[in-house]
């Protein structure tokens, strides 16, 4: 078998030339074509004894690290004792295990297409076999108490942003909740595609509607669910292309006193001190709580809330700190009325005029001889994730139960086909 790690440099398929071109990792031309070795960059007009197509290849190492574009350079890690770390090309550094899902994702359905894959006609086998992907990397220590256990390994530090799967294989993407919770809810008409976030778990201790699950979701990842056209479509408030509109496209409404009438709220919705209950992740899943204060106001007031969603230390400090931007923000709305050739703007939508570059997203509409916009301000700076938390959790080790005492009985066959010699076991614990 063909394993692509670990090929002889002369023949590796990281690029191959085309017209002077340098193509990477071109593994269907490599697999495919006769191999002409390259001495001193001078190609050899003899080919090597390689048969094109003759072996499958073999995926022994397919990974990407937990990082921020991380897919850019998937074999890039950070590790300070490592003369090999590196950020991925134009990686921020933060953590992103849904950039690991995505990738992993991608690439495997990408070769079990078997229009990507193709077949050879010397062993009628794919070109990469399916079964012999392995996945980098998977731990033999225990999770949570690898990384979290420093007095045992060192390389804790390292796992925030690396290859590991263990802690992550469970973890679920955004849209396949969403999707999941609209089919329990008896929904079949809807569009989760713009979603991006990864769910690292959800805690229903009773039963709900599908609604009150969704909500959950929607303050933890910032999305907004609306109906066009019979569907519901489920829009993230932080991506998108805002619309263009023409401030000589307002239409003068009777019943309003300017055409455009901007309010301002007095005070925003989120004051003093603000903590957030939730389950941590990358630990033994007990409740925490984070909390954030509002620069400026009164902090003995204290607002407590809680989402039973399973995340990190840094992802419930960025969830606070955007609710706290979003409440500031929106503290500014805008009323204007436009005809029906806008029809196309709908609740989500993001729009500027082309005087003002405030950007604001439109929460209500109105439809009549022509359609009333209500909005509030948006800034995409609330969307900014938060620093990163060096999270280490203390979880208590394991404690065997001890001492074992151990009763032999003599007692008949429980059944006809019981083995004479062959006993039973029975165990009690208490508690």
């Amino acid at each position: 078998m063909l394993h692509v790690h670990r090929v002889p440099s002369c023949t590796r398929p990281k690029m191959r030339c085309r017209k002077n071109n340098l193509v990477g990792k071109d593994l269907r031309g490599w697999w495919s074509n006769a191999h002409h070795n390259r001495i001193d960059g001078v190609r050899q007009s003899d080919p090597t004894p390689w048969v094109a197509k003759s072996k499958p290849i073999w995926f022994t190492e397919l990974g990407c690290a937990a990082i921020n574009k991380g897919a850019n350079q998937p074999n890039r890690f950070l590790d300070p004792k490592s003369s090999e770390t590196g950020l991925p090309y134009y990686s921020s550094g933060l953590r992103d295990d849904l950039m690991q899902n995505a990738f992993l994702d991608a690439t495997i359905q990408y070769w079990s297409d078997e229009q990507n894959n193709p077949i050879s006609d010397r062993y009628n086998g794919a070109m990469i076999d399916p079964s012999r992907i392995y996945i980098w990397a998977w731990d033999a220590r225990p999770y949570p108490w690898f990384p979290n256990a420093k007095s045992l390994w060192s390389d804790g530090v390292n796992y925030q942003t690396g290859h590991w799967l263990n802690g992550r294989a469970t973890h679920a993407t955004l849209q396949r909740v969403v999707a999941e919770i609209c089919e329990m809810a008896g929904l079949r008409n809807y569009d989760v595609s713009r979603l991006h976030g990864v769910v690292r778990g959800y805690h229903q201790t009773s039963a709900t509607s599908g609604r009150a699950l969704l909500d959950a979701l929607s303050q933890r990842f910032a999305f907004d669910a609306v109906e066009r056209d019979g569907r519901v479509i489920f829009v993230p408030r932080q991506t998108g292309t805002a619309t263009l509109i023409s401030s000589h496209d307002v239409v003068l409404n009777p019943d309003m006193e300017h055409a455009i009438e901007r309010r301002r709220a007095a005070d925003p919705d989120i004051s003093g001190r603000v903590s957030l209950l939730f389950e941590q992740a990358d630990a033994d899943f007990t409740p925490i709580s984070e909390e954030v204060s509002v620069p400026q106001t009164d902090q003995t007031a204290v607002h407590e809330r809680e989402l039973p969603i399973v995340m990190t230390r840094s992802e419930a400090r960025e969830t606070l700190e955007h609710w706290i931007a979003t409440s500031r923000s929106s503290r500014e709305s805008i009323q204007f009325s436009l005809p029906l050739s806008y029809r196309h703007l709908g609740v989500g939508d993001r729009f500027v005029f082309d005087d003002d570059l405030t950007e604001y997203r439109v929460d209500q509409v109105e439809n009549g001889p022509y359609q009333i916009i209500k909005a509030v301000r948006v800034d995409h700076t609330n969307f900014v994730s938060a620093p990163p938390i060096v999270e280490y959790s203390e979880i208590a080790p394991h404690v065997p139960a001890l001492p074992v005492h151990s009763v032999l009985i003599d007692c008949p066959n429980v059944t006809e086909d019981d083995i004479p010699h062959a006993p039973y076991v029975a165990v009690s614990a208490g508690p």
